[in-house]
């Protein structure tokens, strides 16, 4: 049985890699979501046209 010791200043890098990711996910969704809009509302004064 071998028992693992973690000093105070260690971190979990990967638990922050991944709220940084998922930071940067929701950004970007946002942004897409905008785009599309802007495409979404073209296409469609180009129907009614």
């Amino acid at each position: 049985m071998t028992i693992y010791l973690i000093s105070i200043m260690e971190f979990n890098k990967q638990n922050i890699q991944s709220k940084v990711s998922a930071a940067e996910t929701h950004v970007i969704d946002e942004g897409l979501r905008a785009y599309m809009l802007k495409v979404y509302n073209f296409m469609a004064s180009g129907v009614l046209l």
